[in-house]
């Protein structure tokens, strides 16, 4: 098991985690999808949870994720999908942002996020949004 994270802190707190519960099957890293660190796959699994939303282009992202799969492999995501009702954020986190208190935010939607990922390459096999208000969209997708 490989646990990422693009941010050193958040790999520390794993990393301390990992260790208390005495784990040794699992190494946590720092790095984005891509990145050497997480190496080549192929992997039966890909979680990214709260990932997709953060990116300049999700569908560059889920091409990676793709790419890391084996066949038949699952990819599995969280993703805020601001743009189906939240448009009136955009100016609220663009004016955080240049106060340097928030990061870039993709205002994806539902219907938008489920294409990218058809169109990776991978078949759509179960969907939930939880918590429904803002929408994050859970889907599982296995990689065809």
């Amino acid at each position: 098991i490989t646990a990422s994270d693009i941010a050193g802190e958040m790999v520390a707190i794993g990393r301390e985690k990992v260790t208390a519960a005495g784990l040794d099957t699992v190494t946590c890293v720092q790095g984005a999808l891509g990145d050497p660190a997480l190496g080549t796959g192929p992997y039966d699994v890909v979680l990214a949870f709260n990932l997709l939303h953060l990116t300049r282009d999700p569908g560059a992202e889920v091409r990676k994720v793709h790419a890391l799969l084996k066949p038949g492999g699952l990819f599995i995501s969280k993703t805020g999908c601001l743009g189906d009702r939240h448009g009136f954020l955009k100016p609220v986190i663009g004016f955080m942002r240049l106060l340097g208190r928030a990061p870039y935010v993709n205002f994806l939607t539902v219907a938008g996020i489920e294409a990218q990922i058809r169109d990776a390459g991978f078949e759509i096999v179960e969907t939930g949004t939880y918590p429904a208000k803002p929408p994050a969209r859970f889907i599982v997708a296995r990689k065809r």
